[in-house]
């Protein structure tokens, strides 16, 4: 029991035992008025009255004054508390405030900056590649070949980089538009395995590709979607030692919805580290590392991307055994495939939106 609760009951059998002391007093002027009428005295009067002080008042008040002094200092005390807890919260609030604005101007200044590098960094990949192709005639020496292939790789290395900030800026900001549409996901998934095909052979790691048979159509951005795939397997493919296997799945999931899964048998991630592999700009310590290259955003990205379908992302890792990485999208994006449609009128709007 709290000061407060202790200084509440005292004050309460105070109270309780000066009210019935009240009454009884009441109920005994009232009997004494009537016997006074009658002209009859009573000579325990005095006596009375010193045993009523005795019994209820005298207690009633000591109880009522104990408890007073338990409860108001109690009541004091947790009125400050309750004023520093509102302040606290208030200094919470306007720390959030301050905090959701200093994001903002990151997001707005990267996708600035980002923008800005992105112009000349274009001249430069164009102008390098007409070097490296020999577009208007030969350069002379092999060197001089080898030098814009390297200027024109590492500068598209440098584009993909920008590209990623560029589009955590624009999801962080709000400003991310995604061209959403109904399309097979069986053709996207072709593209991207296509694209990385030769990174995994040239990294001598195996990629399978497992596509469940008549699944719906997915009503999403498919160039985001592409994005997803291809950052899932390349990372998957970097991370796994030669010799190795990738795992690529499609399919339903228990909840009615459509699961796109990477599985790779690679070097893996300790479960302190996985924090950090998720999170914007982290990268695991270079131990675990076989290549490190790359900004760190290729995971946030996925969640960010995911997160703006209404879909969910699952990552599990361990260390030496592999890595699985799970994006699972809402029923309510799953559109039925044309083919499947009949031919009957009621089914025309249905059909126009699976399109």
């Amino acid at each position: 029991m709290t000061t407060v609760d202790k200084g509440y009951h005292f004050m309460m059998w105070g109270v309780s035992l000066i009210a019935l002391g009240t009454f009884v007093d009441y109920a005994t002027e009232v009997i004494l008025a009537l016997n006074m009428s009658n002209m009859q005295q009573f000579s325990y009067a005095v006596n009375y009255r010193t045993a009523m002080a005795l019994v209820f008042y005298f207690p009633g008040s000591v109880l009522a004054a104990k408890g007073l002094s338990s409860w108001l200092p109690a009541i004091q005390s947790l009125s400050k508390e309750i004023d520093l807890r509102q302040q606290t919260e208030r200094k919470l609030i306007q720390a959030k405030t301050d905090a959701e604005v200093a994001n903002a101007a990151k997001s707005q200044f990267l996708a600035n900056m980002s923008h800005e590098l992105r112009t000349p960094l274009n001249a430069i990949l164009g102008f390098s590649d007409i070097l490296k192709n020999e577009s208007f005639g030969a350069i002379g020496s092999p060197i001089y070949r080898e030098y814009s292939h390297d200027i024109h790789t590492s500068g598209k290395h440098l584009l993909d980089l920008i590209n990623d900030i560029l589009d955590v800026a624009k999801i962080e900001a709000g400003k991310l538009r995604l061209y959403e549409e109904a399309f097979d996901i069986k053709s996207a998934t072709e593209i991207c395995v296509n694209m990385l095909s030769l990174t995994a052979r040239e990294a001598d790691v195996s990629l399978t590709v497992n596509i469940a048979e008549d699944l719906p159509y997915l009503y999403a951005d498919d160039t985001r979607l592409r994005q997803i795939i291809s950052n899932l397997l390349s990372n998957a493919i970097k991370f796994t030692n030669p010799g190795g296997r990738v795992t690529l799945s499609v399919g339903l999931n228990e909840n009615a919805g459509m699961y796109v899964s990477v599985v790779d048998t690679g070097i893996g991630i300790d479960d302190e580290d996985i924090e950090n592999a998720l999170s914007q700009f982290g990268q695991v310590d270079d131990k675990y590392s076989r290549n490190s290259d790359g900004t760190g955003l290729g995971l946030s990205l996925v969640q960010l991307i995911i997160s703006e379908h209404g879909g969910t992302f699952e990552f599990s890792s361990k260390l030496e055994e592999g890595t699985v990485a799970i994006a699972h999208f809402p029923a309510e994006r799953l559109r039925v495939r044309p083919s499947d449609i009949p031919d009957r009128p009621e089914y025309n709007v249905l059909a126009k939106r699976a399109i």
